[in-house]
């Protein structure tokens, strides 16, 4: 699995840990809704169906999108 296509094995280089958070914290609504998909897939191995991502606001995209990463 990959966060912010980097995959979580990957999270340290070189011994420092990058700040996948600030990446994160910076994308346009645009940006998430591109991830969103593939996120659900990710966790669920099936698209979302019923998901009007693109009424959400930013927040709940956010939001949304780091709960399916720990799953």
């Amino acid at each position: 699995m990959e966060i912010c296509g980097i995959p979580k094995s990957r999270s340290y280089i070189h011994g420092m840990k990058l700040q996948v958070m600030d990446i994160i914290n910076s994308w346009t609504k645009k940006q998430f809704l591109q991830v969103m998909s593939d996120a659900y897939k990710d966790a669920y191995g099936v698209r979302p169906h019923g998901k009007n991502y693109h009424e959400w606001t930013i927040e709940e995209l956010k939001e949304e999108f780091l709960r399916l990463q720990k799953i």
